[in-house]
């Protein structure tokens, strides 16, 4: 990656890698969350505690930032998104149960190239750079995620510096530990769940463990799906169908018995039984009702759609609440912004807008109003009225020569 100091914010479908980290923690039995960072790097969710590494000096450096008193500390990289909070549970009961001063959490993997190794009797963890030839056929690995009593922070300061990395290596917690404290392992059993993300290359291969994985829950929950991307948060219910390549991503929810083909659909809200698409945009909370259809190459931002609408054809909707039973003709555009401010435009039940109309917010249109072809609306209208207002017609001769080419 061209910014490995950023590389907790670097983005898996739709969110950045360390807010998976973020929200397996909150949904474990973990009671605070801290992260310490670089001084460049700006974060602000909430409920979380932050320090600040002042130079990247290594993971054991880190934690000399975080005071830890009376507790039992999980320690984790930022970059594996593919963590499932019940491993972070099942290892704290583990340590616990088990006694242990430290544990160190392992994984088996097929190819374990670029990770350190496990080493028993006594327990240690040997970097890849510094595997002897016998060694690398070692398929145990060092997740880097741990669990320590707080005792064990007194010893950080013990670690030196690998003047090869120029950095303080946590793993080296374990040689400068006395005996007297008790060092064990917890093994997470599936390997994908720990994999880091350093390069582009890992990352595309999160990417595709995790669109097979959220793919598969929804395949198993009665939803049809061709070849779709869908966010980790999305909700859909049983009966929808995705055709096609559709990205379906934020906090979206899409309802019962569902049409999209070959739709985006952002942090937004699909009723029951209407169909979308092919080719629309749906984006920025916008909440579409049931039996509602939104067609192909239709943007529709930050409004509501009532019921029973059909906006089916080439138009743009932003900022806009339209009730139900509308039509929306084809290649109509709400403008909704002057340069300045975005403005708000109402659309009332049984109306119909006409192709090729453009409707300059902010405007009422009555209930059951008929806006003519081509009209450029921007002043209310009334309950009941039909409303047309087109430039005025004009037709003269084109004096304009047209001159011949060669075809030489």
């Amino acid at each position: 990656m061209s910014d490995f100091t950023k590389k907790p914010l670097y983005k898996l479908i739709d969110k950045p890698i360390i807010e998976y980290v973020i929200d397996e923690l909150r949904r474990s039995i973990v009671d605070e969350i801290c992260i310490v960072k670089s001084p460049d790097i700006k974060m602000d969710y909430e409920n979380i505690t932050y320090y600040t590494q002042p130079h990247s000096l290594g993971s054991a450096d880190a934690l000399r930032y975080v005071p830890i008193k009376n507790d039992i500390a999980l320690v984790l990289p930022s970059d594996i998104p593919l963590l499932n909070h019940r491993i972070i549970n099942e290892g704290l009961k583990h340590h616990l149960k088990k006694k242990n001063d430290i544990t160190v959490l392992t994984a088996r993997l097929i190819n374990p190239q670029g990770y350190g190794r496990i080493k028993h009797h006594p327990l240690r963890i040997v970097e890849q750079l510094d595997l002897k030839k016998r060694d690398k056929k070692n398929n145990e690995i060092n997740t880097g995620i741990y669990i320590m009593n707080d005792r064990i922070f007194s010893y950080l300061d013990k670690i030196k510096l690998n003047k090869r990395k120029n950095e303080y290596y946590l793993t080296d917690i374990l040689k400068v530990l006395p005996k007297k404290y008790k060092r064990g392992i917890f093994e997470v059993k599936d390997g994908d769940l720990i994999k880091g993300v350093n390069t582009l290359k890992e990352l595309n291969e999160a990417y595709t463990i995790l669109v097979n994985k959220i793919n598969s829950f929804h395949l198993d929950n009665k939803i049809y799906l061709e070849n779709p991307i869908i966010g980790i948060d999305v909700k859909i219910k049983e009966g929808t169908k995705l055709y096609g390549h559709c990205r379906i991503i934020g906090k979206t929810t899409i309802g019962k018995n569902v049409t999209i083909i070959d739709s985006t659909i952002e942090d937004s809200i699909i009723g029951d039984n209407a169909i979308i698409g092919p080719y629309a945009h749906i984006k920025n909370n916008s909440i579409i009702k049931e039996n509602t259809i939104i067609g192909n190459f239709v943007e529709i931002k930050d409004s509501k759609i009532e019921k029973d609408c059909k906006i089916k054809h080439l138009s743009y909707v932003g900022n806009t609440q339209i009730a139900s039973n509308v039509n929306i003709g084809a290649g109509v555009v709400i403008c909704n912004y002057d340069g300045i401010k975005k403005s708000q435009s109402y659309i009332d039940s049984y109306s119909f807008i006409g192709s090729n109309s453009t409707i300059i917010s902010p405007v009422n249109i009555g209930f059951n109003s008929y806006i003519g072809a081509g009209s450029v609306v921007n002043k209310d209208v009334s309950n009941n009225m039909f409303y047309l207002r087109r430039a005025e017609e004009i037709t003269k001769i084109n004096n304009h020569k047209v001159e011949k080419k060669s075809n030489t």
